[in-house]
């Protein structure tokens, strides 16, 4: 009996293991201290869902990128509306690149990964951060005095 209770308590588990993982690859919600998060965030294969990141900068919009003009850096595919952008990405791709690996910045700050909407964004001193919702972008800008950014930062390191 004992060995039966045994069995049944270590496939409950098992499965609750496999639900749990399901779930955060589904989602793309993982706790940060898991390392299961890639260090880009991609969706459909390439990083901010194949939005321009320098179009964020110079034209203050959310614009999807043409396959014409791609690069790959920090282990992702970006792409980019023109090749002006594409070559201001490849000579300073860290000034561009969105923070936190492109994962939602709120959730960062909370100590997870999501995946973010790509035309949920805010550029604060230089810096491109991404979210899941304007919902929840509006939250983390009304915290940034308070401290979000050094959460995040100290969460993601």
């Amino acid at each position: 009996m004992r060995r039966k209770m045994m069995t049944i308590a270590l496939i409950v588990l098992g499965v609750l293991i496999v639900g749990i993982f399901i779930f955060t690859r589904v989602k793309q919600v993982n706790p940060l201290g898991w390392s299961i998060h890639d260090p880009v965030q991609q969706s459909a294969g390439f990083a901010i869902g194949g939005y321009d990141p320098v179009a964020y900068f110079n034209n203050g919009t959310a614009q999807e990128g043409s396959e014409e003009y791609q690069t790959n850096w920090g282990g992702a595919n970006w792409k980019f509306a023109n090749s002006v952008n594409l070559d201001a990405f490849k000579s300073s791709p860290e000034k561009y690149a969105p923070q936190f690996g492109g994962y939602c910045a709120f959730a960062v700050s909370k100590g997870f990964t999501a995946k973010v909407d790509p035309k949920a964004w805010h550029i604060h001193d230089d810096n491109l951060y991404l979210f899941a919702d304007q919902k929840v972008k509006q939250d983390w800008i009304a915290q940034v005095e308070e401290g979000v950014i050094q959460k995040c930062e100290k969460n993601w390191n």
